[in-house]
């Protein structure tokens, strides 16, 4: 049974780095940036509803190739359908037993060049004349790769209005031969069914100027409609409602704030639809009810825009995503982070057996029950962690025995990937913190290496034990990296998220400084040789460290984050409106620009250049609609008047968090350039004995 998937309309994509492209310079425990920031070589693994069958992406030195294999028959060849040089495929789901939907992006230019994925590694920009254009289309075909055709092939009212024609919406899988997809059609976004073994379609949902996206209900017709803000950064969610005269009209029930930062399930969530309800009109969704202080799974009815029943709360941490049986509908567990990923099944027997696959492992290894069968007789599973970036397994549940599929990274060796351990302490106040500490894989006894502190954005997310790519090219070059769930995090329920209200340069930078002490009095950090380095709200505490501790630390690193919180709120409230939920929720957690006027300024960076004493590095994406790259600019200026040492990477085809090939490699060697200018690394820091 595969877990529902709704993908919200998103031009911009995440974008890895081709096989075919390298960094130049190795790492000093022997591998290079590129190899963890490549693509995936297994990626998109899905199982077929009847079990038999597993297809997914491969990548290798050959090329792109969509597969297909038999799991009854392991002596049979795997079907590899190749895909030319200018292709990337970004997924493949199966449509029903037979046939395949996959999503396909290519780079081309407005004059009609395309780009292969060799050349797309190497661009750099020079002009929006040769900017790469990525146009992403679906296309379905059988199993066994014949019968390809690709979904609104002719139909030019859709064709040349979309560059995004792969936002899939439900796959219904209790309709196997239609699925549904969101297409922009004169000016706004609608939903259509489409036809599997046919490919036609209908329009069954009408949107908005700033829709972005749709929820299906249990019958595959429209039940949520979601439109956001101009900059993306707000969600406001409609129910259908449906009249007595036969029409239909869409209700507003919530507004919630968008990050495009993190995963989903490491989001603080107000309300997030996960799946339809069993009953017509229901919902269950991840949300956190007013005068409740977690965030949890909830049944709603979107007709009366009310809450039905909880369906599981903990009081002590918010639990953010479910596990729904997508064609009976009925719960069958939960999925939060504790440090590592925690499934929670409802039923004992697959409980037993997934605490049995969690125990196979030697080191913190999330597991995550990614598709089953029908009959739930076999399984998929993928184990990510610290120490295993990713590998693919299929579970015969009947015989509890276990197949290792393959690597999603095969050119990372575990043994070469770095331990993260679990950092407790108290802030100054008495208020309990947690962190991650990611110590370089092999450290002599006795050695102390140099010190990254890595606070995250936000700020109302978390980080948790998993493999983190750029937690593990900073150890794999000889530096610790510490990241702390400062209070405001989200993870640790409503009080400790609201305790880092209006504290940004306060009790959310102490506990930052407070992690840094704990680190130092137990022997893992050396205070003289240590960095500040952090992206968006992590970028706004790097430099609050910079002017407010400028002693603290020998180098600075701030991505993306703001530097004058007056002329962010200012900002905030001229592109969304005074009056707008976006800029209330920033009043709400930064501070108010007319009564708080003076203690924003006192907190504010940009304002605060003169106290700069450690060298400073600014990168900033050009595209950024979440933080303008004028807050950059500003902190750079003041940086420069009070005669610091300051650098600024600016990164011209890049937003807040996406990066493109060539500006994620310039980022990384700008970062590891001015790490290594800065921070002492002993080049006996490790004791590797041996493969």
């Amino acid at each position: 049974m595969k877990r529902l998937l709704i993908i919200l309309a998103c031009l911009w994509l995440p974008f890895w780095t081709s096989a075919q492209g390298g960094y130049g310079d190795a790492l000093r425990n022997s591998t290079t940036f590129h190899d963890y920031l490549r693509a995936p070589a297994l990626s998109s693994v899905e199982l077929s509803p009847n079990g038999r069958w597993l297809t997914g992406v491969k990548r290798n030195h050959e090329g792109i190739f969509v597969f297909v294999s038999d799991l009854d028959n392991p002596q049979a060849q795997t079907v590899d359908l190749p895909f030319d040089e200018s292709t990337f495929v970004n997924w493949v789901e199966w449509a029903n037993d037979d046939w395949l939907i996959t999503s396909v992006t290519v780079y081309g230019t407005f004059d009609g060049q395309i780009y292969t994925r060799a050349g797309l590694n190497y661009y750099t920009f020079s002009g929006f004349e040769t900017m790469p254009i990525p146009v992403t289309r679906l296309y379905l075909l059988r199993r066994d790769g014949s019968g390809v055709q690709r979904v609104f092939e002719g139909v030019k009212s859709l064709e040349k209005r979309n560059l995004n024609l792969g936002r899939i919406v439900s796959f219904l899988p209790n309709d196997p031969d239609h699925f549904l997809v969101a297409a922009t059609l004169r000016g706004d976004l609608d939903l259509f069914r489409v036809q599997v073994s046919t490919g036609a379609h209908e329009r069954i949902g009408v949107g908005k100027k700033g829709t972005i996206g749709w929820y299906a209900d249990i019958n595959g017709e429209p039940a949520l409609r979601v439109d956001a803000n101009r900059r993306g950064t707000r969600y406001t969610y409609y129910g259908r409602q449906d009249r007595p005269n036969g029409r239909t009209s869409w209700k507003r029930l919530k507004s919630v704030r968008a990050d495009e930062r993190a995963e989903t399930i490491k989001q603080s969530t107000e309300f997030r639809p996960l799946s339809p309800g069993a009953v017509t009109g229901t919902y269950y969704v991840a949300a956190r009810p007013a005068g409740e202080p977690t965030t949890g799974i909830h049944l709603y009815d979107f007709t009366t825009d009310t809450y039905v029943r909880p369906i599981r709360v903990d009081p002590d941490r918010d639990i953010e995503d479910a596990l729904i049986n997508p064609e009976s509908y009925e719960y069958l567990g939960s999925r939060y982070y504790e440090d590592l990923l925690k499934t929670e099944f409802t039923d004992q027997t697959m409980q037993a057996h997934m605490d049995g696959l969690s125990g196979m492992f030697e080191t913190a290894v999330n597991i995550d029950w990614t598709d089953s069968s029908r009959d739930g007789k076999r399984w998929l599973v993928y184990a990510s962690g610290p120490q295993e970036p990713g590998t693919y397994y299929v579970y015969d549940v009947e015989n509890a025995h276990i197949r290792n599929y393959g690597s999603a990274f095969p050119n990372l060796s575990p043994y070469r990937l770095s331990p993260v351990e679990i950092v407790k302490y108290r802030a100054r106040d008495g208020l309990e913190i947690t962190g991650y500490l990611t110590m370089p894989k092999g450290v002599g006894d006795g050695v102390i290496p140099p010190v990254v502190v890595m606070p995250h954005g936000g700020p109302e997310m978390r980080d948790t034990i998993t493999f983190d790519p750029l937690a593990q090219i900073l150890a794999g070059n000889g530096y610790a990296v510490f990241q702390p769930n400062f209070r405001g995090s989200s993870g640790y329920g409503l009080e400790f998220a609201d305790a880092g209200r209006r504290q940004w340069g306060k009790a959310m930078q102490h506990d930052i400084e407070d992690g840094f002490a704990h680190l130092i009095a137990a022997g893992k950090a050396d205070p003289s040789n240590a960095c500040i380095f952090g992206y968006s709200y992590g970028g706004y505490a790097a430099l609050a460290a910079a002017t407010m501790t400028p002693d603290l630390f020998k180098c600075v690193i701030a991505a993306s984050g703001p530097s004058d919180l007056l002329e962010m709120l200012n900002w905030v409230r001229d592109e969304d409106g005074s009056r707008s939920d976006e800029y209330e929720y920033w009043t709400r957690h930064i501070g108010d620009p007319r009564r708080d006027r003076d203690e924003l300024a006192a907190h504010s960076p940009a304002r605060l250049a003169q106290y700069v004493k450690a060298p400073v590095l600014m990168i900033h994406g050009h595209e950024d609609a979440v933080v303008p790259v004028e807050q950059s600019s500003l902190m750079v200026e003041a940086l420069n008047e009070a005669g610091k040492s300051v650098e600024f990477v600016e990164l011209y085809r890049s937003g807040h968090s996406h990066r493109m090939a060539g500006d994620q490699r310039k980022e990384m060697e700008a970062i590891i350039g001015f790490l290594d200018s800065h921070l002492a690394v002993d080049p006996q820091i490790w004791s590797f004995s041996g493969e």
